[in-house]
């Protein structure tokens, strides 16, 4: 078994937090996935993108939060 959110991170031992996973899989995975990027680094790349990327990212946000 391995944890969708890590122990270290806030994870729990709960049901919805376990996946079946084979021990290759899981070997060596403590941890390794990158941290987030944080709101204001994200807002930056946004405002450094193009016009038209601009749209479709926001056409995408739209979509995925049926506004």
């Amino acid at each position: 078994m391995g944890h969708i959110k890590d122990k270290s991170k806030g994870g729990t031992d709960e049901a919805d937090n376990l996946r079946a996973i084979c021990t290759n899989c899981n070997e060596g995975l403590q941890n390794a996935a990158l941290p987030k990027p944080d709101r204001i680094w994200l807002l930056s790349q946004v405002r450094r993108s193009t016009v038209s990327d601009q749209r479709v990212l926001l056409d995408w946000l739209k979509g995925k939060f049926k506004t």
